[in-house]
């Protein structure tokens, strides 16, 4: 138990005391409030490298999320900007970022335990022997940690063959990697690169 918790605070970052009062198990949400909470920050979900300030410092989870209060703006301006002078279209209905659908998602299957959509990927990799996959994950990204796809990717159960049509990168960057100048230059590079084949 000891070497779980040990462990536990050198993957995460938070304390051994909070380690055992989590009984070894982190909670997530309470991890972007926790890690910090001594300097009276938090940590973005999306992008760690993003710092927050709560009203509450002794409070459960994050009021907001660093990440999206820096970003939602810029996307929300950059969006309709888009649509209206580039693409031409008009509407009166506003362009939502981030809608609240998460409520109204179907999360049939997955009741209790983490969304793997490997064997669907697999599924689809031996009805389509062309598929190609590209898999982007930024090392700052707590929401989609690249371990996740790391974890999918391998164990997909893909003979040689079927496995050298996946490719994975990584980037020092959060879940939006574009958003990091060096990340989204290799990216569009190596998506480039992934197009043509």
């Amino acid at each position: 138990r000891d070497e779980i918790a040990a462990q536990l605070v050198r993957f995460t970052g938070l304390t051994p005391e909070y380690i055992r009062q989590t009984d070894l198990r982190p909670e997530v949400f309470r991890y972007f409030k926790q890690l910090l909470r001594h300097r009276g920050q938090t940590v973005g979900r999306l992008d760690s490298r993003f710092i927050g300030h709560d009203r509450d410092d002794a409070g459960e989870h994050p009021e907001t999320d660093p990440f999206m209060n820096a970003v939602l703006g810029a996307y929300a301006v950059g969006i309709n900007r888009l649509l209206k002078e580039t693409l031409k279209f008009e509407t009166d209905a506003p362009y939502v970022v981030h809608a609240p659908i998460w409520d109204k998602w179907s999360w049939k299957g997955f009741e209790n335990k983490y969304v793997n959509v490997g064997a669907s990927l697999r599924k689809a990799m031996q009805a389509n022997p062309h598929l190609r996959v590209y898999v982007a994950s930024g090392y700052y990204d707590l929401g989609t940690p690249h371990a996740a796809g790391d974890y999918t990717v391998n164990h997909l159960g893909l003979r040689d063959a079927a496995r050298a049509k996946v490719s994975v990168s990584y980037f020092e960057a959060g879940h939006m990697m574009y958003i990091h100048q060096p990340s989204l230059a290799r990216m569009a590079k190596e998506l480039r690169a992934f197009v043509k084949g």
